[in-house]
């Protein structure tokens, strides 16, 4: 329990480091100039200088009738959100286990129509997952999500929601193999299963973003929502 805790506090204070670190006035600078330039990142630096803190990594499930509420009440508390259509069981061949398109593409038709752009323009809405966890083996019925099919999930979200950027919960050395990316924006990095050395592991996943052309950040969701182990 007492190792539990110390890495747990070790990955708080590497967390905090990083987004302090972007946070300087001059990293928005370098931020633009970087082949892996990131929308999410952009758009923190036209944030007013008086803004609260803004995590991008705050990802937060919703159903079709809760979307506009959600957004609405980020708004209201100055948060910036990444929103998730459905957990990954929502998405599971009901025989095999593994990634389907069809059911994706049919979650996704039920949020068309939403508008989603002033939540884009007003910073609330940093983004969309698109799946979570896609190198599990484990979630999908022993094998991981096809890069194709990430890819093909990515461009039909945004032919809903062109001007949302898209992202998945994977790390950027899962997905590089699969650049150059049409669809796909982003990457959030789940806390790793294994003990590791953290400043090793970050900047690997920040060399492999950079190369894919992706944003990255770290993974978080609300308190209330179920951890990634129970969905």
């Amino acid at each position: 329990m007492g190792r539990h805790w110390v890495s747990a506090g070790l990955f708080l204070a590497v967390f905090i480091w990083v987004v302090m670190y972007l946070r300087r006035p001059e990293a928005h600078s370098q931020v633009t100039q970087s082949s892996g330039e990131s929308r999410l990142v952009q758009a923190e630096a036209t944030a007013p200088q008086t803004a609260p803190a803004i995590v991008y990594e705050t990802v937060v499930p919703v159903e079709p009738a809760d979307v506009i509420t959600t957004l609405v009440e980020a708004r209201a508390n100055r948060q910036r959100i990444i929103l998730e259509w459905a957990d990954s069981a929502a998405y599971r061949d009901p025989q095999t286990g593994a990634f389907s398109l069809s059911r994706y593409q049919a979650r996704l038709a039920q949020f068309q129509g939403i508008d989603l752009t002033p939540f884009v323009l007003d910073g609330t809405l940093a983004g969309l997952l698109v799946v979570d966890e896609p190198h599990n083996p484990a979630r999908w019925g022993g094998a991981p999500v096809p890069l194709f099919d990430l890819e093909v999930a990515a461009v039909k979200s945004k032919a809903f929601f062109p001007a949302v950027p898209v992202g998945v919960g994977a790390p950027p050395t899962f997905l590089e193999a699969g650049a150059p990316w049409t669809g796909l924006d982003f990457a959030l990095l789940p806390y790793p299963a294994a003990e590791v050395n953290l400043n090793n592991w970050l900047a690997q996943e920040a060399e492999a973003a950079d190369r894919a052309k992706l944003a990255f950040g770290l993974f978080a969701r609300p308190s209330s929502s179920q951890s990634s182990n129970q969905r």
